[in-house]
């Protein structure tokens, strides 16, 4: 039985062979060694795909691309989270094929306004008030879904199988009641003297009483979880997370990261570091990596919150410091 292997972007761009033949750590030379051993099989997701097609070199891309392959990289299918041994120049085909769909059907619309929202939310400098995002919002969620209803409505019901015209039917009702639905999303209100991103949580005295760095990794999401609960005693986790281990892990490590625990500077606005992406990236790798033997990177933050995650929600995948694996080969 095949043991899965998942490795973040930044170390996994480091097996390249250029990369290998200009570095002196003689561990990334190991890692990659390992990956091609028989049983072991490297996992990549969406996201490692996405962070790829943001290098703007194209030899570079395709150097990544490469290099999936010579590893015998398994895809995780979004959503479904299947593992498909397709070949990774034909996944990566694939991908931008589908980003290409995406940008016509106006779902990247759709992506695009959610992550200006969470942007402001996080307290990055946006331009527009969150009346306006929810107008844009509202905009982009019903042009992409009155382009699904043309999709739709162009179908011939007589060159489908049978039981075709009644799935376009209820697929047209479900399109009519989520358009109905959008008309009435109304703007998030939170007064204008209210303090954007995560600075007043952290400036929390009880919260900086807990010195959430000091804890066992295990104890530092329900230690959160209890101030955080005390000093909001009407919220409710489950009305924004459902518990699937991959949106409990979300939850989680967003949490961490407002909370200040080995927290990732997305609010920063260097230029051209777009750590607020990087940091989302960074979370989509925990999750992705959830069910593989091991977790491998050379960053100290994101191995610190991928353990705690883990910890807390029994997940049994191993997290290991790319410059520690030789313990673990």
């Amino acid at each position: 039985m095949d043991s899965y292997i998942y490795i973040d972007q930044n170390t996994l761009s480091d097996l390249r062979e250029r990369k290998l033949k200009e570095s002196e750590d003689g561990g990334l030379r190991k890692i990659r060694e390992f990956c091609c051993k028989d049983g072991i099989r490297l996992v990549y997701s969406e996201t490692h795909l996405q962070e790829i097609a943001q290098i703007p070199k194209e030899e570079y891309r395709q150097e990544h691309i490469e290099l999936l392959s010579e590893l015998r990289g398994v895809y995780i299918t979004p959503i479904t989270t299947e593992l498909n041994g397709k070949d990774p120049n034909l996944v990566w085909l694939d991908f931008l094929n589908n980003e290409n769909e995406n940008e016509a059907s106006g779902i990247n619309k759709v992506v695009t306004t959610f992550d200006r929202f969470s942007r402001k939310f996080s307290g990055l400098p946006i331009e527009e008030s969150f009346e306006e995002l929810n107008s844009q919002l509202k905009a982009a969620l019903k042009e992409m879904l009155e382009n699904a209803e043309r999709e739709l409505n162009n179908l011939d019901p007589s060159e489908l199988l049978d039981g075709g015209a009644e799935a376009i039917k209820e697929a047209q009702s479900q399109i009519a009641g989520q358009l109905e639905a959008v008309s009435k999303i109304s703007a998030i209100d939170l007064g204008g003297e209210q303090e954007l991103g995560p600075k007043p949580l952290r400036d929390l005295e009880k919260l900086k009483a807990l010195q959430l760095e000091s804890l066992p990794e295990g104890l530092v999401i329900s230690t959160i979880d209890e101030l955080f609960t005390s000093e909001n005693s009407d919220f409710n986790w489950s009305d924004y997370f459902d518990e699937t281990v991959h949106n409990q892990i979300a939850r989680c490590y967003s949490l961490m990261n407002w909370a200040g625990y080995y927290a990732d500077d997305f609010t920063s606005t260097k230029k051209r570091k777009d750590r607020f992406r990087a940091s989302n990236n960074d979370l989509m790798h925990v999750r992705n990596a959830a069910g593989a033997a091991l977790l491998i990177s050379k960053d100290i933050a994101f191995i610190k919150k991928a353990k705690a995650c883990y910890s807390h929600l029994g997940v049994n995948t191993v997290v290991v410091n790319a410059n520690e694996v030789a313990n673990y080969l």
